[in-house]
């Protein structure tokens, strides 16, 4: 589809996401509590064999997925950026301490930074969702923030620039998101993916721990190598990825 120019083509970015110290120490509590329990299990960890393990690798994707230095990294490119306009935030649909995720989004952008940006989620009215899509595509704003619009058949073809601070390790979801943000669009040449990945603290992690990290690690770099391969600068964010195996023991994977 890009050699045919289908789809547009792409430049990807691996943003890499480091937990705070608080966050660090919950996540090795968590990691070594799943160890324990794996081991119980012959080393395995998939979900739906054991409740008590489930709930606690559920606890662990969402100390992840909700890491506050994604905030500070999604301020700091939006800052640098020279165009703001768009640009589509894909958040995830977590709820923590501070409110919904994409609160925090639509706070950080439309206060913080003074940039005009809309929602597009479940909890809009299909009138407000299209006049969201339309003052988008006009350039009336310049921002989208939403929650799972690119699993649902829903066509953004004017943004340039994601930002997607929600990932997904299941194939399908994230060859749709990426083709969605690839549509062609007249005056559209380039989009610019930038990729939250939140990784574990392996310099703090013990030996015994580290058998698990790596696999969630090597889940999360098929994604990551899947984009990098097809965009333009794949060079450029492959060694990034190289930089990650060499941190995590991945080399060889």
């Amino acid at each position: 589809a890009l050699n045919q120019s289908t789809l547009c083509q792409y430049d990807y970015f691996p943003v890499l996401v480091e937990l705070t110290e608080v966050e660090a120490s919950e996540y090795i509590d968590l990691s070594r509590k799943i160890a324990r329990l794996a081991s119980f299990n012959g080393g395995e960890f998939e979900n739906g064999q054991n409740s008590s393990l489930d709930m606690l690798l559920f606890q662990r994707a969402r100390l992840l997925s909700d890491a506050s230095n994604k905030y500070l990294e999604l301020e700091r490119l939006i800052s640098k950026q020279k165009e703001h306009q768009f640009s589509l935030i894909y958040c995830g649909d977590r709820i923590d301490d501070e409110g919904p995720a994409i609160d925090r989004v639509v706070t950080l952008v439309g206060k913080k930074l003074g940039f005009s940006i809309a929602r597009y989620t479940g909890y809009e009215s299909k009138i407000e969702r299209a006049s969201a899509l339309s003052d988008f595509a006009s350039g009336r704003v310049g921002f989208i923030a939403a929650i799972k619009c690119l699993d649902e058949g829903v066509d953004i073809p004017r943004t340039e620039t994601a930002y997607i601070l929600a990932s997904s390790t299941n194939p399908r979801q994230y060859i749709q998101r990426r083709g969605r943000i690839l549509r062609n669009y007249p005056g559209k040449k380039l989009a610019r993916i930038f990729d939250f990945i939140v990784l574990p603290p392996s310099s703090k992690l013990i030996a015994s721990d580290m058998a698990i990290e790596r696999k969630m690690i090597e889940k999360e770099l098929i994604r990551s190598t899947e984009f990098s391969v097809l965009a333009r600068n794949s060079g450029e964010s492959l060694n990034v990825l190289r930089n990650i195996k060499k941190q995590y023991g991945l080399l060889d994977r």
